[in-house]
């Protein structure tokens, strides 16, 4: 073996002992996951319960004061919500009140009739001030009987699904069936409540509750899209997938003040009346409960609110401009 040869060799195995090292230290960064991305139990606090007429409250210690007040703001807005929808759930309502890191937001499980709360309070640029605890267990709330009140079958039976598979023939000792060459999964959902609506509704909550307003910050936003042409379409507001945080956070935005307009314009009854709309097992499209509830086609409601938002919002700037 020539001494070039040799350097070579020596060198190649230097960078695989590098490349080895290198990869054994990321393997142990990527296995120290910060604990804060696991779902502890924290059972070290002792778990409470406070039973009211149509909820559950779980607490741990040290939170029993948000726990009594989260259990009279629920019962307080249960008829209200429940009525208005014309729907109430089959059992009680589980609603955990999880304070583990300083962040505040809240979770609807409507198949699983459960509600998790994250303490303390959301504090956010996007929003505007509000009574969080309020607005987030009547958000909440008002997505499990919305969402409820609009699915296709009980709540037990998310959804079906309709598989295919081809199988590609081997014969082996070593192989007991054979290799899957295709595969084709094809969900029937339960659930077809476009994002938007979802989240819109949320905000809206009812008639005479209205914890989460619109504000000038959210009033901003869309001013800024709409000005600039860069609102969602009403399809792309139905989903939050292929989305940044902000443009997530337009589903609110803009499904906030879409189901205003629509509340103003038909009446508040045409939100609950959309919903029925979507128990139809043959019923997946937003545009069809549309025509069914106000006999006007979704996407043109849509354009003339777009257009209107327009004309308004040019006129409030024009004397800056």
């Amino acid at each position: 073996m020539n001494t070039r040869s040799s350097h070579i060799i020596k060198s190649g195995l230097i960078l695989l002992l590098m490349a080895t090292l290198i990869g054994g230290i990321l393997q142990t960064a990527l296995g120290q996951t910060s604990p804060r991305f696991y779902n502890y139990p924290h059972n070290h606090l002792e778990w409470y319960t406070i039973e009211s007429d149509h909820f559950l409250i779980h607490y741990q210690e040290g939170n029993d004061r948000p726990a009594q007040v989260a259990s009279r703001i629920s019962e307080e807005i249960y008829e209200p919500v429940t009525s208005f929808y014309d729907y109430e759930p089959d059992q009680k309502i589980s609603i955990l009140m999880l304070d583990r890191e300083d962040y505040g937001n809240g979770a609807a499980f409507f198949f699983d009739n459960k509600i998790e709360i994250w303490l303390p309070a959301l504090d956010t640029p996007l929003r505007g001030t509000h009574n969080w605890l309020r607005n987030v267990i009547t958000h909440e709330f008002v997505h499990i009987i919305q969402l409820q009140a609009s699915k296709k079958s009980s709540r037990r039976h998310p959804a079906t699904y309709l598989q295919w598979l081809s199988y590609d023939e081997v014969r082996r000792p070593d192989v007991l069936y054979d290799f899957p060459s295709a595969f084709i999964s094809y969900p029937l959902t339960t659930i077809s409540m476009p994002a938007w609506m979802a989240e819109g509704t949320a905000q809206y909550m009812t008639p005479d509750i209205d914890y989460d307003d619109w504000d000038n910050i959210r009033d901003m936003i869309l001013r800024t899209r709409i000005l600039d042409g860069n609102q969602h379409s009403l399809e792309a507001m139905g989903t939050f997938s292929s989305k940044n945080a902000l443009e997530r956070e337009l589903v609110y935005n803009m499904g906030f003040s879409f189901t205003r307009h629509l509340a103003d314009r038909f009446g508040p009854q045409i939100l609950p009346e959309i919903t029925r709309e979507f128990t139809d097992r043959r019923l997946h499209d937003v545009n069809r409960a549309f025509e069914r509830a106000t006999g006007e086609n979704g996407n043109q409601i849509y354009s003339k609110w777009v257009a209107g938002l327009e004309e308004h919002y040019r006129n409030q700037i024009r004397d800056v401009d």
